[in-house]
C-alpha cells in the first residue's frame, strides 16, 4: 500500500494527469476569452454567444462574428493538451 502512495504522489507531482474533457473545454474557452485578438474589437462589444463545432470556436458579439480554429500541439506525454488559436478577421453581422 505504501508503494501505491508514492506512485500516486509521483504522477500528481510531475503533472502526468490528464484533464477531464470538461476541464479541458473550460481551459480552452478561458484562453479564447483571454486572447489579445479580442481586444481589437470596439470597446462597446458584448459577447453574446460562443459555440464549438469540431476544432472551431464561433464567437458572436453584439455587432461581430469571429471564427477561431483551435490547433493542438503534439506532446509526448499525458497531461493537459497544449493548444493555440488561429483567428479569422472579425466580420460584421
Amino acid at each position: 500500500m505504501r508503494k501505491f502512495y508514492w506512485l500516486f504522489f509521483f504522477f500528481v507531482k510531475t503533472g502526468f494527469c490528464a484533464l477531464s474533457p470538461l476541464n479541458q473545454s473550460i481551459q480552452e474557452i478561458q484562453a479564447l476569452l483571454d486572447s489579445k485578438e479580442l481586444l481589437t474589437l470596439p470597446q462597446g462589444e458584448v459577447v453574446k454567444k460562443i459555440f464549438r463545432e469540431e476544432n472551431t470556436f464561433y464567437l458572436f458579439t453584439t455587432n461581430y462574428f469571429i471564427e477561431a480554429e483551435i490547433q493542438y500541439k503534439k506532446q509526448g506525454r499525458l497531461g493537459p493538451r497544449k493548444f493555440f488559436f488561429q483567428f479569422q478577421e472579425p466580420r460584421p453581422l
